[in-house]
């Protein structure tokens, strides 16, 4: 039990993880570059979301 509660927890951080890292550079780069735009920066987030819950379903 006490190993699926340490796996839970590391998915759920770098899952946490990965939506700030990746949101917060695609909002850099939108503020250097003016090319994301606000789609942009949530179809980033939305890439990252699809990926972690691909994951999630995989591992069960």
């Amino acid at each position: 039990m006490a190993n699926d509660l340490s796996r839970r927890a590391l998915a759920e951080a770098l899952g946490t993880f990965s939506l700030v890292a990746v949101g917060c550079g695609a909002i850099i780069v939108n503020q250097l570059t003016a090319d994301l735009g606000h789609l942009g920066v949530a179809t980033a987030l939305i890439f990252v979301i699809m990926a972690v819950a691909t994951d999630t379903k995989a591992e069960g």
